[in-house]
């Protein structure tokens, strides 16, 4: 999974400034204290979900997914989901407008509200035959998300 590319040097985040806006992207793993506390199993996880895809077997991890985001506090209203508000204190951290994540697989645009006017931004998943994706225009301080090609 995406924590294991830091083994070849990919960066866990990156802080981007442009057109006076400053975004922080980020997988999000470190979000997740499940995540962080039981990464050889989140590993294992991932591992035999790829292996039972390869082989036609489909998602065998949607209950684990399930399960865990109920533990880590994802919600589906932004202002009450604990990953956005840990998203958006490191944010907050960096000095970032706009916190872009994913891990969750659940598509989020909010609007700042509350967090010091700070935007929350998740791309959603690429994964079942599902393709969400962002575009960000940051000279227009527009976001949007899409699923599809």
């Amino acid at each position: 999974h995406d924590r294991a590319l830091t083994e070849i040097g990919v960066p866990l985040w990156r802080v981007v400034d442009a057109d006076g806006l400053r975004l922080l992207f980020t997988h999000g793993d470190e979000h997740d204290p499940m995540t962080r506390a039981l990464w050889p199993l989140s590993r294992a996880v991932n591992y035999a979900n790829g292996w039972a895809a390869r082989v036609g077997l489909g998602s065998v991890d949607a209950p684990i997914f399930w399960i865990e985001s109920a533990l880590i506090g994802v919600r589906k209203d932004p202002e009450r989901d604990a990953f956005v508000r840990r998203a958006l204190r490191a944010a907050a951290a960096c000095a970032a407008d706009v916190a872009v994540c994913g891990h969750t697989h659940v598509p989020v645009v909010a609007r700042p509200v509350a967090a010091g006017g700070r935007w929350y931004l998740n791309s959603g998943t690429c994964r079942e035959g599902r393709l969400d994706w962002l575009s960000i225009d940051t000279r227009g301080r527009h976001f949007e998300h899409h699923q599809g090609w």
